[in-house]
């Protein structure tokens, strides 16, 4: 039996305003330490899509940004 993970390295922060009522969006950077790449992302749905297009590839992927369209 072959045991295949993926490691990850994940730093998140939400920018906001000295009114704390007014909470910006999560950004964040994303590290796969197996093969040192490295993605930014501007929401935590991307984060997830990430993860999810990481789980189905067979290879570490290239590193890049992944911003959420939506």
């Amino acid at each position: 039996m072959t045991i295949e993970y993926h490691s990850y390295l994940i730093r998140i922060w939400r920018e906001t305003s000295t009114d704390l009522q007014q909470l910006g969006d999560w950004h964040g950077e994303v590290e796969q330490i197996q093969c040192g790449s490295c993605w930014t992302i501007q929401s935590v749905d991307a984060l997830l899509v990430l993860i999810e297009v990481q789980a189905h590839e067979l290879e570490p992927g290239e590193g890049g940004s992944l911003e959420d369209n939506g």
